[in-house]
């Protein structure tokens, strides 16, 4: 593989963890929790993507999927024990996590050549991470007969537009 290309794809990789470490820096300064500290902010989600990547590229190196898959058990379970401490001291979010267990995959994605999709699913966490508020006033302002309307018109989509 040509060395640009290399930079590229780990270029993405970086760049999908600078922008969500930045949300997260962002919002945690917004939640104004003096004393306590993120789980993960703007170096670490950098990081992260670039632990997915170098996963990947090691796994291709060696031509064994098991490399990826031996960086990311031990990668998810120090997310869980990571998740497990912070319960503990009664914050009960899973949303970060889940996103450093994305950015991880995105950075594998943007080496296997998958770069929009890595982009799109950087850009999809980071503005969901972004929209808490927002979208959790849009929950509170929707009931379950607007739920059930709109599952009917996607069982109907669905039927209807395969045809």
């Amino acid at each position: 593989m040509p060395q640009h290309t290399l930079f590229y794809r780990f270029g993405v990789a970086l760049f999908i963890g600078l922008l969500v470490g930045l949300q997260r820096e962002y919002s945690y300064d917004e939640e104004d929790k003096p004393g306590q500290k993120t789980f993960a902010g703007i170096r670490t989600f950098t990081l992260m993507g670039l632990l997915g990547c170098t996963a990947a590229f090691l796994a291709d190196l060696f031509d064994s999927p098991w490399v990826f898959v031996g960086v990311i058990i031990p990668f998810t379970v120090l997310i869980a024990v990571s998740y497990y401490v912070s319960a503990k001291h009664g914050e009960m979010g899973l949303t970060t996590e889940i996103a450093a267990l994305l950015i991880f995959l995105t950075g594998g994605l943007s080496f296997w050549d998958e770069m929009a999709l890595a982009v799109a699913l950087g850009v999809i966490t980071t503005a969901l991470l972004s929209f808490k508020g927002e979208l959790h006033r849009f929950v509170e302002r929707i009931n379950r007969e607007d739920v059930l309307a709109t599952l009917k018109f996607a069982i109907i989509t669905a039927i209807v537009l395969p045809v």
